[in-house]
């Protein structure tokens, strides 16, 4: 199950947790990017990535297991996985997604959701914050 909706004529995206946590660093960015992406792609392969992806940059401690101590690892720092990441993210597009109507006798609340056009347009502003933190490590475009 996905959590991709239809609604009025517009694509949503569920959110994992609230929007603004994507805007206190580059790897919150990329952590709830990839817990979107999680809930929501419909391939394995996708979620599979998005798990992957996560546990390198947390070192494998989820949102919910945090404590004041937490750090993200020094992983966007590595071009490999910049690279991997960066060419992932790119494959990502509105295929990857299944845009289901709620049933008719559903409440449907928005709280949750982002249009799809706002946070695919967020995916390629996140893609190019890591392409320029690459080039700023290692003088290459990813």
């Amino acid at each position: 199950m996905t959590y991709s909706l239809l609604y009025d004529e517009i694509e949503y995206i569920g959110l994992s947790e609230e929007h603004a946590l994507k805007f206190r660093s580059l790897e919150d960015d990329v952590y709830f990017t990839l817990r979107d992406l999680f809930l929501n792609v419909l391939d394995i392969d996708d979620v599979i990535a998005s798990i992957t992806f996560s546990k390198e940059l947390t070192d494998n401690i989820s949102y919910e297991d945090r404590t004041e101590s937490f750090q993200y690892t020094k992983v966007l720092n590595n071009k490999d996985f910049t690279k991997r990441l960066y060419t992932w993210l790119s494959s990502i597009n509105k295929k990857c997604f299944e845009f289901k109507p709620p049933h008719a006798d559903d409440v449907v609340d928005l709280k949750g959701f982002i249009p799809f056009t706002k946070w695919i347009q967020h995916v390629e502003y996140l893609m190019r914050l890591i392409n320029y933190k690459s080039l700023e490590e290692h003088n290459s475009v990813l």
